[in-house]
């Protein structure tokens, strides 16, 4: 997880990092990056509320589907304890591109909530498949 004391600059950083390591995982695994995929981004938000609001910005660039967890009451004492999961059909090339990550670490700092990373599936995707992200 990003630290939500790091610059901006250095979470992007971070992500990038991360993301060459990731990146090339899935290569060897058989992933094409530039395969359109289901692929899942992450974030930590302060409340249920700013995890709407988020939502519902990022849906003005055309990411659709959201899962919002509420806090577990007695969880932890993190202020940034609600999850929020995006799922969007997009390639691994464009979400590890440094301008799409600088939108989602921004995106979610104005809430004042991090952006966690992304995810997705190795198995078959494509118009033939029925595959999902978990």
């Amino acid at each position: 997880m990003i630290d939500a004391g790091t610059s901006l600059p250095e979470q992007v950083a971070r992500h990038e990092a991360r993301n060459r390591l990731l990146v090339r995982r899935l290569i060897e695994m058989g992933v094409d990056p530039s395969i359109p995929r289901v692929i899942d981004l992450h974030f930590f938000m302060p409340t249920p509320e700013a995890a709407q609001t988020l939502a519902a910005g990022v849906q003005l660039r055309g990411l659709q589907a959201v899962a919002i967890d509420p806090p577990v009451p007695g969880g932890s004492d993190d202020s940034r304890d609600t999850s929020l999961t995006i799922f969007i059909l997009d390639t691994v090339n464009a979400v590890t591109d440094r301008s799409y990550i600088e939108f989602l670490v921004e995106a979610a700092a104005r809430l004042r909530g991090l952006h966690d990373g992304w995810g997705t599936s190795v198995a078959p995707q494509g118009p033939s498949s029925t595959n999902h992200a978990a």
